[in-house]
């Protein structure tokens, strides 16, 4: 519902940016040439040059979004398509079913978790946070100890407060369910946080989440490399060496 409203409210001001840009262009020029307009009172002046140069703004402010838009939605399922042939990668399409892949494979883990979100506040649902806690207390019972590394990239001067009580649960529940010293979190401290989200399981899986367009709280698209360890070794590689050394707070264990 919420993805829907916010798709609506960006075409309404798409949409407004055109209208309002066309009507001072119209306005405009009918004042520099001092046309009578029906209910518009025109007066030759500097307003005109004032309303034309408003109007090409705003007129070509919105539709440059439009074309932006379009552009990145043909992007997107330009790069979809792209996996998806050439490395064997499978395109899931909603959080149901992006959820229900990582879940499904999260009861095979057998030694690390490793996972970057570009999100303001944590998104995933309680099913996937239950099945990585409950596989972490297997490992544990069985001896080999999975790890969970989580890393969120954001804006660490704007955390909000639902962003730490949604911590602060997860991290009560790790130490009431025994794992707290198996599980991380950590920051990457991000102005404008831009990037797909990244769930690697040990080293044999890899799924790539995005939503589709800003502010979106869940995400909608995902690419899966399931069985693919010459894939999820790079990425693995890519995690330990790039994102940890990057991380700039570590918020659990302290």
């Amino acid at each position: 519902m919420k993805n829907r409203l916010e798709n609506m409210s960006e075409n309404f001001s798409i949409f407004t940016s055109i209208i309002v840009g066309l009507l001072g262009v119209i306005i405009g020029i009918a004042d520099l040439f001092e046309w009578k307009l029906p209910l518009i009172n025109v007066s030759k002046g500097p307003l005109s040059f004032i309303l034309i140069t408003v109007g090409f703004l705003s007129l070509g402010m919105g539709l440059e979004r439009i074309i932006r838009f379009r552009r990145m939605d043909e992007q997107i399922q330009k790069i979809e398509q792209i996996i998806e042939k050439s490395s064997g990668g499978k395109h899931l399409r909603g959080s149901n079913e992006i959820y229900g892949a990582s879940i499904r494979l999260l009861n095979e883990v057998q030694n690390q978790i490793r996972a970057i979100i570009y999100t303001n506040v944590p998104r995933a649902p309680e099913k996937w946070l239950e099945t990585i806690i409950r596989r972490l207390k297997e490992t544990k019972r069985s001896g080999s100890f999975a790890r969970f590394v989580q890393v969120f990239a954001l804006d660490i001067n704007q955390i909000s407060d639902e962003f730490n009580e949604k911590i602060n649960q997860r991290i009560r529940l790790y130490e009431k369910n025994g794992v707290g010293n198996l599980v991380s979190i950590s920051l990457v401290d991000m102005k404008s946080p831009v990037g797909f989200d990244v769930l690697i399981l040990d080293r044999n899986h890899v799924l790539i989440g995005f939503t589709k367009f800003s502010g979106a709280d869940q995400l909608q698209s995902a690419i899966l490399f399931e069985n693919q360890p010459h894939i999820a070794d790079e990425f693995a590689d890519w995690f330990d060496k790039v994102i940890l050394p990057s991380v700039n707070k570590k918020i659990y264990p302290i």
